[in-house]
C-alpha cells in the first residue's frame, strides 16, 4: 500500500482561488500520522460511496465535487428510482450504495411518498437522496469540497503526485 500526504496552498486571483495539493511524502507502505490520504474526484453515488469507504477504513478522505450537492445523476439529474442494488435474480449486491438506497427509501416513505404508496415504493425523492448521501459522508468523516473542479494532475513513475483544483470558495 502506498500513501500520499497532501497539503493545500491557496493562490488568489481576483475573486477566484486555485488550490494545488502537493505531495509531501512519496513511498510505498508508509503512513503519515497513522492515516492514509485519499482524494476522490466526483461526488456522484459511486464517488460518494468510495469516499465513505475510504473514510470508514481510517483514511483521511477528501471528496471534490464540482456541483453544490452530492449524488450526481441520482440527485441533480433526477434519475430515479435507485433500485439497482441487486442482480436480476434479486440477490443483493450489498455495500454502501445499498445502504444509501435503503436509507433514502425509508426517509422518502416517511416524508415524501404518497400516503397510499406501499412501503416498497421505489420512486425515491432525489432531494432526500442528497440529504442521505451528505449525511453518510459527514458521519464517515469525509472532507467535502463543493464547487471545486479538477484542473490538472502531475504524475511521476505512474503515480499521481499532485492534484490541482479550481474552487469558488
Amino acid at each position: 500500500n502506498s500513501s500520499i500526504c497532501l497539503m493545500a496552498k491557496k493562490r488568489r486571483t481576483n475573486s477566484t482561488s486555485y488550490i494545488r495539493l502537493y505531495n509531501l511524502l512519496f513511498g510505498k507502505g508508509k503512513k503519515i500520522a497513522g492515516k492514509k490520504k485519499v482524494i476522490i474526484i466526483g461526488g456522484g453515488l459511486a464517488g460518494a460511496a468510495a469516499a465513505i469507504a475510504g473514510a470508514r477504513s481510517g483514511a483521511k478522505t477528501v471528496l471534490i465535487e464540482q456541483g453544490g450537492v452530492l449524488g450526481g445523476q441520482a440527485t441533480l439529474g433526477i434519475v430515479t428510482p435507485l433500485s439497482a442494488t441487486g442482480s436480476v435474480s434479486g440477490e443483493s449486491f450489498g455495500g454502501i450504495c445499498e445502504e444509501i438506497f435503503a436509507d433514502t427509501l425509508e426517509t422518502s416513505n416517511n416524508y415524501a411518498a404518497p400516503k397510499d404508496a406501499p412501503y416498497n415504493y421505489e420512486n425515491v425523492n432525489p432531494h432526500i437522496t442528497k440529504y442521505v448521501v451528505l449525511k453518510k459522508c459527514i458521519e464517515a468523516g469525509v472532507d467535502i469540497m463543493f464547487h471545486t473542479t479538477l484542473t490538472g494532475a502531475s504524475v511521476l513513475d505512474n503515480k499521481i503526485t499532485e492534484v490541482e483544483v479550481f474552487t469558488k470558495s
